[in-house]
């Protein structure tokens, strides 16, 4: 980690200094199985700007940034008991990002916020509505460890281009090699901490709760086990969470950022995967190993249907999770 920089070269321009591009990641973007955290940021600023590079190629991108990805998705039957639907697959990212030279950074970045479109049950599930959330609480406590990684723009006439991943991100689930691993069918407990310190492997997500908007129901964890008796359901569901993306864009201000987020490919299979490892029922016991597997097998298996978009804004250094979201609104 560098100092401070001293140079003969001029300051950026106004409005340049303090704050980075939307999210400008790098290869390399993991949190390891078993790596300790990542090292404490350096001071911004630790680069030497170039007076002969364009105007926005001069901006000081180091600081803290707020970030939304939004990736359209489709998704299959899951037969008799989810019908196939699109949507978009949203979240929210704080970025602190640290100059390395005139045109390099890195950054650590971690997930303030996932949304999830609704879903709609098939005939086994009486045709209802499910949503599944991801509570805000994960991410205002730093449950979850940030990622490290870096990135490397360069200059084309007077626009400043940046290309950068894989960049992979994991919510209650650690991966030796997130980039390059095949999804697996199950993980090891060793591999699903308790990311949010509730008791649970994984991270809890909270299907929306019916009595709090009667238009949805609980999910269900298998069939009925007697005609004319409701579906065992849950109200509590553990899951974990694998993207790894490959961003491309350009800069628009010293402020802000915009680009295109890929979805990598892992041996044909679109590298934007969850998996259910155990839920707590309504009636506050914890579901049997087959019941988790129902809800595992009916989860949507989301495809994106195109490129996400990538937005990111300059905040605060004393800014976190909640002033990300409040910011960049879905």
């Amino acid at each position: 980690m560098q100092p401070t920089a001293t140079s003969s070269a001029p300051p950026p321009p106004p409005g340049s200094g303090g704050g980075p591009p939307i999210m400008m990641v790098g290869s390399g973007g993991s949190a390891g199985m078993g790596q300790p955290p990542p090292p404490p940021m350096p001071a911004p600023d630790a680069g030497v700007v170039d007076p002969s590079l364009p105007p926005l190629a001069r901006c000081n991108f180091a600081g803290t940034w707020a970030t939304i990805i939004r990736v359209p998705v489709t998704w299959p039957d899951a037969p008799l008991v989810l019908h196939g639907g699109s949507g978009q697959v949203v979240q929210w990212n704080i970025s602190h990002r640290v100059r390395d030279g005139a045109l390099t950074y890195h950054e650590a970045t971690s997930l303030c916020g996932i949304y999830l479109p609704d879903l709609s049950g098939s005939v086994l599930a009486n045709n209802q509505k499910f949503g599944i959330r991801f509570p805000n609480d994960l991410f205002d406590h730093n449950y979850i460890p940030p990622v490290v990684f870096a990135t490397t723009a360069t200059v084309v006439g007077n626009d400043v281009s940046w290309n950068a991943g894989p960049v992979s991100l994991l919510t209650g689930l650690l991966m030796p090699d997130p980039a390059n691993t095949t999804w697996p069918t199950s993980f090891p407990v060793a591999q699903t901490p308790d990311q949010d310190k509730d008791g649970a492997p994984g991270v809890t997500v909270i299907p929306v709760d019916p009595a709090t908007d009667p238009t949805y129901n609980w999910p269900p964890v298998g069939l009925p086990p007697t005609l004319g008796v409701d579906y065992p359901r849950a109200k509590r569901i553990s899951v974990v969470v694998r993207t790894v993306t490959n961003l491309r864009g350009t800069v628009a201000s010293c402020d802000e950022m915009r680009s295109a987020v890929d979805i990598i490919d892992i041996d044909g299979a679109p590298a934007l995967n969850s998996m259910v490892i155990g839920c707590v029922k309504t009636t506050g016991e914890t579901c049997t190993a087959d019941e988790a597997s129902f809800v595992n097998n009916a989860r949507p298996q989301f495809t994106p249907s195109g490129p996400g978009t990538l937005a990111s804004v300059r905040i605060a250094d004393s800014g976190g999770c909640p002033d990300v979201r409040s910011r960049l609104p879905q």
